[in-house]
């Protein structure tokens, strides 16, 4: 992803190998984008499908931008709905699919 332009941020893991604040680290990212970045027109293509995600999705779309979910089929319906455009990434299994 970054040697296609977009910049990559990673994580670390706990100790038990689990991803913590994973969410709210990513909505605090979105909402600082909204809030102090965006203008008029933007577009926000989020790269998630959990419902937890559902008020934020929200929030761009109330503040006149617009949201795209990008996913896998067993993205929240809930998401789905709240946002302005969906694509299922199953379509595209061929073409984003690592090659060896």
């Amino acid at each position: 992803m970054a040697s296609a332009g977009f910049k990559v941020e990673t994580e670390q893991r706990n100790s038990a190998n689990k991803e913590k604040k994973i969410d709210t680290g990513i909505v605090q990212k979105i909402n600082r984008k909204l809030f102090r970045e965006a203008a008029d027109g933007d577009v926000f293509v989020l790269v998630l499908g959990d419902s937890d995600y559902v008020p934020t999705v929200e929030d761009i779309e109330a503040d006149g931008k617009t949201a795209k979910i990008v996913f896998w089929n067993n993205v929240a319906g809930e998401l789905v709905a709240s946002a302005s455009e969906y694509k299922c990434l199953n379509d595209f299994m061929e073409e984003i699919e690592l090659k060896k």
